[in-house]
């Protein structure tokens, strides 16, 4: 399964340690405490409804506070995001903060909707940002999860449900990756433990 520095050498924007230990291990308890909604998807009708047979996630409702902190991060790296991936961005959505439990996961899918009668911001979503706020590790590790791994499929060429070899990416604490949202993708059920991360989207 390959590392952070492999990703890099592929295109994928990286950034190891993004958040240090403590501010991850604050983001979870958070996480942990606060209230959850179920994680929607875009139907076929372009409704955004609870699918357990595609993705099977928590979405915490976290503090303003917490909410900014993370969005200003984000807000300082997108030049650097348009210096990687060649055009510009207007900005981020809010970011959302997900707990995947064991069994637990979210299948193949992109990002990005171009279908007309989408959503406007599934339509101008332009870059994916995933951020890690624990690893992968094992049972003797304390806060690590184990499967949940971000799996990249074929190119953004190809439809999310090519049959392809899937690239398996190693989850670490900290650890921040940006990609094209229409590179189809998926997040393989969690075996044990609890996955913590932030998602969000530049357009």
């Amino acid at each position: 399964m390959p590392r952070a520095g492999f990703l890099a050498l592929l295109g994928w924007f990286v950034r190891q340690e993004f958040f240090d230990t403590a501010s991850c291990a604050s983001m979870r308890r958070e996480m942990q405490c606060s209230p959850t909604d179920p994680a929607r998807i875009l139907d076929g009708e372009n409704q955004l409804v609870i699918e357990s047979g595609l993705r099977r996630t928590e979405v915490a409702l976290m503090s303003a506070a917490t909410q900014q902190m993370v969005t200003y991060r984000l807000i300082a790296i997108k030049p650097m995001l348009e210096k990687q991936f060649g055009f510009e961005l207007s900005g981020c959505e809010p970011p959302s903060f997900l707990i995947y439990k064991e069994g637990f996961y979210y299948g193949r899918h992109a990002d990005a909707n171009l279908d007309p009668a989408a959503p406007a911001r599934f339509q101008q979503r332009r870059v994916s940002i995933s951020i890690f706020l624990n690893g992968e590790g094992g049972v003797e590790e304390p806060d690590t999860y184990s499967g949940g791994s971000l799996t990249f499929h074929g190119s953004p060429r190809e439809a999310p449900n090519a049959k392809n070899l899937g690239l398996a990416v190693e989850g670490e604490e900290g650890l921040l990756i940006g990609f094209r949202s229409d590179w189809p993708h998926e997040v393989q059920p969690v075996l044990r433990g609890t996955r913590y991360s932030i998602v969000t989207w530049f357009s």
